[in-house]
């Protein structure tokens, strides 16, 4: 269906001797001016209604000198001059479910990822891909929480991922953008498996299980994006943002990206417990020890970056002419912000609780999703605004 957000009549100049006029709502009007005559010939049809136009409708015979394939090719032209899709096709929505179904699913596996890391249950399976060389694990906690981990990945991660990039290429294929990105998620799942199987049969070396917690963020991220970009594709319409809030945005989330990570070493370097209390360390400032850098240096970043994301979501909640998701998803960013300061303080007051260290990570894995969203929104649904000259 075509549509415009405003219903205000537009006239697009097309392809040939054509034009596009009507609104949202209102008869809509393709007119052709025949060579045959000299006088324009018009059909109608009402918006929101179907592309199939029936070709006899026009007034004016489809002669050589009124070509239907000419008055196709303009209209193509007007879509792509502003005019969207305003409902998604059945395959286009198949492709948004699945891309949200994988959203949450690998959302699902980080989270399930932090609670294998906190409850040191790694090793619940020497081995890999198997446990204890069984496809069913033995019944101890440890086993079937880092089996419950590795069957989220393999049976409904990995179909997932692969089942929203056979898709792509069949849906948007014409969309380079969405194709490849899917085709990335797919090898970003790969390299995942693999880094988790070597994880393990190092038994769990730091950095190793730093990296696998990266690319798992990172594929989080991807789908984020797909998603994002499906429905761009089909609903949206650009609209002018301030200048600079693009690239604050996007610093933002590279921030946000970086703050996981350096939580991810503390935990790796043994340096979680190295500063008892909060906000400072063990009653100083300054750390003494090279654990309690590593863990203060994780606390400075957090506040470095806190206050470069609060000030993008200031400017994403003030931007008025934005779309409505920029303000509500800079309202759930912040709250999920403040939630996880929260969490981190309990977690060293509480002395670091279990289940305190998996909420921590399940936030900070939150926030991480709702900037990511925020940026893509940002990126595909807006344009920095056209300033006004300053004449003296």
């Amino acid at each position: 269906m075509i549509t415009r957000t405003a219903p205000i009549l537009y006239h697009l100049p097309l392809i040939g001797r054509h034009h596009v006029s009507g609104g949202s709502g209102q008869l809509t009007t393709v007119t052709q001016s025949c060579s045959l005559s000299g006088r324009p010939r018009a059909f109608q049809w009402r918006l929101p209604g179907s592309l199939c136009i029936d070709p006899t409708a026009c007034l004016c015979q489809l002669t050589t000198q009124c070509r239907y394939d000419t008055l196709l090719s303009g209209l193509m032209a007007a879509v792509e001059s502003g005019i969207s899709l305003s409902q998604p096709s059945r395959p286009e929505r198949w492709f948004q479910g699945l891309c949200l179904a994988s959203v949450i699913s690998v959302f699902a596996l980080v989270v399930l990822g932090g609670v294998v890391r906190v409850t040191e249950s790694g090793l619940g399976c020497p081995d890999w891909p198997l446990c204890y060389g069984k496809v069913i694990p033995p019944l101890r906690a440890d086993a079937i929480i880092e089996y419950s981990h590795r069957l989220v990945a393999s049976a409904l991660v990995g179909p997932l991922v692969f089942a929203t990039c056979v898709v792509a290429w069949a849906v948007h294929r014409r969309d380079k953008g969405i194709a490849w990105g899917t085709t990335l998620a797919v090898v970003l799942v790969i390299v995942q498996a693999i880094l988790g199987g070597i994880t393990v049969l190092t038994e769990l070396h730091g950095s190793l299980v730093a990296a696998h917690l990266a690319m798992a963020e990172a594929l989080l991220a991807c789908m984020i994006v797909l998603f994002i970009a499906s429905r761009r594709n089909s609903t949206a319409q650009t609209v002018g943002v301030t200048g600079h809030y693009l690239p604050v945005v996007a610093a933002a989330g590279l921030g946000v990206y970086v703050l996981i990570m350096s939580g991810s070493f503390v935990t790796v370097s043994g340096s979680t417990a190295a500063c008892t209390q909060w906000p400072t360390c063990n009653g100083n400032l300054v750390p003494e020890t090279v654990p309690q850098f590593i863990h203060m240096l994780h606390r400075v970043a957090a506040v470095l970056i806190g206050a470069l994301l609060l000030y993008a979501l200031h400017l994403g909640f003030r931007q008025e002419h934005g779309p409505k998701e920029l303000r509500y998803l800079s309202i759930i960013a912040a709250a999920v912000f403040a939630a996880q300061v929260l969490a981190g303080a309990f977690t060293v007051w509480a002395r670091f609780p279990v289940e305190l260290r998996a909420l921590h990570l399940a936030l900070a894995t939150l926030l991480w999703a709702a900037v990511v969203a925020l940026t893509a929104v940002a990126f595909t649904e807006t344009r920095p605004a056209k300033q006004e000259p300053v004449h003296a």
